[in-house]
């Protein structure tokens, strides 16, 4: 994503994609005020601006001949831009038009259309149980009490109390899914933070009465909501068999409602990415095309969802062959993912990013094409800087380090050496980190090659133990370690670590 300006209406703006933006300025054009468009000719100035600055939009406004204060101009092109988005989403989701099936409502009421009134509800009662659009269903709640008041002929009190009884079952249904919705989030909280009190708070959650059984679930978001609490608190036990099976079944759940998916791609996207992931995890990768064809055959029709179906079906793809170790598949993919960075990079978190750079790096080193890899690692050392994936960060700096020691550049290597400690002294290093810096201190220093083979063989024996073996990276240096000492290719090396 793009980095705020300390200006909520430039930031604003510099989110909306292209087709968002041509929106505005037709909808401007509909809209021209007896003074001229200023609110577009401001829209305008802001959108060719790299970087926020009141300043330069203060005079850019003066030399267009615009005298409305800026501060005054910027509130009213907001309220247009608004207004404007609004008119651009309208039909385009279902909530939008349930909120335009209550305007509905209202006017077909205040003119006592009662019969047509009848059928609308219907009609939208219908929509917003299948979508849980719970507050919609409350209002129409309403209008169905009104409806009955002024029409009821007979037995007014039994349908009365037939409404109510239905209205208070829909409100218990949407505080049970109220409930799940909140556990789960509690759940998402715990799995971002680590400590030695993760464990326990995880276990506090599962003791919830309401956990106990899928039944306590009495809609369909609730029991994918009570599948998805129980795959990520498996995940952070390391249980990934059970959370596995978990996520399997929150997919199935969302399969079975199509128009759900319809609705909210993201979150299906986002559901089918973390399946992928555990499925990774647990090494079952006969899954990852199938869910990757619905992922990437998910709907997205805006730029934002376009890069989100890149990001998560490109880095799922890569655990997926780099996991089996299908080079060829890999290097199929790089002229994709370069592509896929240059138009979706703007809007991808830098984390995603430096992920995506890492494992082409990663797919490179072991190939033992070490110019190719140097240039992904730079995509990852001239990031702006940033505290996100500092684990991807670190290792690529040391392997840099183990580039020059390939390439015989001993008054570089030092330089650069000095360069990453000083990094690691302000940023923090780790375990790790400090073993691969002793090891190039002991290659610049090693008088002859037996001296060189020696500081190989205690690295690797410092990468075996269990600190550390698990490291981001700490496989990687190992089958090179290996490698420069037996001769044989890295890629060949890690697996037949992994199949030991």
């Amino acid at each position: 994503m793009a980095k705020t300006s300390q200006d909520d209406l430039y930031d604003l703006i510099h989110c909306l994609d292209a087709a968002e933006k041509g929106h505005f300025s037709k909808y401007a054009q509909r809209h021209v005020l007896k003074d001229g468009n200023n609110y577009e000719a401001l829209f305008q100035i802001l959108v060719k601006m790299p970087a926020y600055d009141a300043d330069a939009v203060a005079a850019a406004m003066k030399k267009l001949g615009i005298a409305t204060p800026l501060p005054a101009a910027k509130n009213h092109l907001k309220s247009i831009l608004l207004r404007s988005m609004r008119d651009y989403n309208s039909g385009r989701t279902t909530h939008t038009r349930l909120l335009e099936g209550l305007e509905n409502l209202a006017f077909l009421h205040e003119k006592k259309q009662y019969d047509l009134l009848r059928k609308e509800l219907k009609r939208l009662k219908k929509i917003a149980e299948m979508y849980a659009e719970h507050h919609i269903l409350f209002k129409i709640g309403e209008y169905e009490r009104g409806l009955h008041k002024e029409t009821a002929q007979r037995e007014m009190i039994e349908g009365m109390e037939e409404i109510h009884n239905e209205m208070q079952q829909k409100a218990r249904a949407f505080q049970n899914q109220l409930q799940f919705g909140h556990l789960l989030d509690k759940m998402f909280v715990i799995a971002s933070k680590a400590g030695s009190d993760r464990e326990q708070a995880v276990n506090a959650i599962l003791a919830t009465e309401l956990l106990a059984s899928e039944d306590n679930a009495m809609t369909l978001l609730a029991r994918i909501y009570y599948h998805q609490i129980h795959a990520i608190a498996h995940m952070l036990k390391g249980q990934y068999e059970a959370s596995q099976r978990k996520y399997g079944a929150v997919v199935s759940l969302w399969e079975g409602a199509p128009h759900l998916i319809q609705e909210y791609p993201t979150r299906y996207r986002r559901i089918l990415s973390n399946y992928l992931s555990i499925c990774g995890e647990t090494g079952d990768y006969e899954v990852f095309e199938q869910i990757l064809i619905k992922m990437r055959s998910s709907p997205a029709e805006h730029l934002m969802d376009q890069a989100e179906v890149f990001n998560l079906g490109y880095n799922a793809e890569l655990i997926w062959r780099m996991g089996t170790y299908d080079w060829a598949g890999v290097a199929a993919m790089i002229p994709a993912l370069q592509a896929g960075l240059e138009t979706y990079g703007p809007l991808l978190r830098q984390g995603t990013v430096l992920v995506i750079a890492y494992h082409v790096a990663v797919f490179y080193f072991l190939a033992e094409d070490y110019v190719s890899c140097g240039k992904w690692l730079r995509t990852i050392t001239d990031t702006g800087r940033t505290e996100q994936r500092m684990d991807i960060q670190r290792i690529a700096r040391v392997i840099g380090l183990l580039l020059i020691w390939l390439r015989g550049d001993m008054d570089l290597l030092e330089y650069e050496l000095r360069s990453v400690t000083r990094y690691f002294e302000n940023w923090g290093g780790g375990e790790l980190a400090q073993h691969v810096l002793n090891l190039i201190q002991a290659l610049i220093h090693a008088p002859d090659d037996r001296s060189s083979r020696e500081a190989l063989e205690k690295f690797q024996e410092l990468l075996s133990q269990s600190a550390v073996e698990n490291l981001l990276g700490a496989d990687l240096l190992n089958a090179w370690a290996t490698a420069q000492l037996t001769g044989a290719l890295p890629r060949a090396v890690l697996q037949e670590m992994k199949a030991r």
